[in-house]
């Protein structure tokens, strides 16, 4: 969850590093602008890396806040360095299995028609990090392709969608199944639909994949193991286990796959050091990862909140007046974006994360 609060008075800023910590670091800050009057972003590979130091990691996690102009961007940047740089190519979103098999059979083919499924990650904005991604995707050899995990709760027509996209070509519909599939076809063309009638549906097209089970285990073949996975995904939005059952998905991901590093997308919540069952104080206890994770969250200000369709002063820090103190300590018109670390021991900041990203997400011409 992203906790979002109105500064009193608003100002176009921008931030930047003015505290240095250590004594011999020879990057302390990354800074960012925009490429042109797109809504596309410098990336300045050399000095990101001279700062994150990536090649120390298996497990890179950024907390985003669910905004609409730079965050995109920077994501689609920060996966392309690490699979360029270390052939990273298991992305962990927060999504479900459903819209995951969506977007990677659009990463497979390029057909646009397909996102169109109602989640966050297809608003405007993020159609152009799915464009760039498959353009820059498609040319990649076999072992460095892209590959979209999800690990949230379901929603919207992404379920009925994806258990359409898992059928095999030219798959035989037997007769008991017709009419069933015939209605998956009906809501996966829907655009939207309330949780209430969504959860109508899944339960009748559960019924009768559970009552045909041995027809659709034939009918499905290899695909039969992320059906059930998309069915028996018991995680809800308002789950107070939600973190819990998230990183036990994400663990299967990892079993499953053979997954040895990868870059994960959640609300900066869901990774906070100073939550228990955040997911990354849950990887810690995987030996594999232990000392190899790196969380970066995201500070957004004069940004635009999906979930209230407002532009708030600041998103993703926790008090009015805190939000008052970045601003006085970090503003300079540089730079749109900065990185930075959390070793200054910013009395604000805290130990939330190991390095901060942050954003005036004003549009910028």
């Amino acid at each position: 969850m992203v906790y979002s609060f109105f500064w009193k008075r608003s100002a176009f800023f921008l931030l930047i590093l003015i505290i240095p910590y250590g004594h011999a670091c020879a990057q302390s800050r990354v800074c960012f602008n925009n490429r042109s009057s797109d809504n596309d972003i410098n990336f300045p590979l050399g000095e990101t890396e001279s700062l994150l130091h990536t090649g120390n990691y298996a497990a890179f996690f950024y907390g985003e806040t669910h905004t609409r102009y730079f965050e995109p961007m920077f994501k689609l940047h920060l996966v392309k360095m690490l699979n360029a740089e270390h052939g990273i190519r298991d992305v962990f979103m927060e999504m479900g299995f459903a819209p995951a098999v969506v977007f990677n059979k659009f990463l497979e083919t390029g057909d646009t028609s397909l996102i169109k499924i109602k989640v966050l990650y297809t608003t405007r904005y993020y159609m152009e990090f799915w464009k760039q991604l498959y353009n820059y995707n498609k040319n990649l050899p076999e072992y460095k392709k892209i590959r979209i995990h999800g690990v949230d709760f379901e929603a919207t027509t992404a379920f009925f969608h994806a258990l359409l996209l898992l059928l095999p070509d030219q798959a035989d519909i037997p007769d008991p199944l017709t009419v069933t599939f015939q209605k998956l076809r009906r809501y996966s063309d829907m655009t939207a639909m309330n949780p209430k009638e969504f959860g109508e549906r899944v339960k009748e097209i559960k019924n009768v994949f559970h009552t045909h089970r041995d027809k659709i285990s034939k009918l499905y073949g290899d695909n039969y193991r992320m059906v059930n996975k998309i069915f028996d995904n018991d995680i809800t939005m308002t789950d107070k286990l939600r973190d819990i059952k998230m990183y036990r998905h994400i663990q299967t991901e990892l079993t499953e796959n053979k997954i040895a590093r990868f870059v994960g997308f959640f609300g900066g919540d869901h990774l906070n050091y100073e939550y228990k069952t955040s997911l990354p104080n849950q990887l810690i206890e995987n030996k594999k990862f232990k000392d190899k994770i790196l969380t970066i969250r995201g500070l957004y200000f004069n940004a635009y909140d999906n979930w209230s369709h407002e532009t708030l002063e600041c998103i993703g820090v926790y008090d009015e007046k805190e939000g008052h103190t970045l601003y006085e300590r970090y503003r300079d018109s540089s730079c749109r974006a900065i990185l930075i670390p959390s070793s200054f021991k910013d009395d604000i900041l805290k130990n939330s994360a190991d390095f901060y990203l942050l954003v005036n997400d004003q549009a910028m011409p």
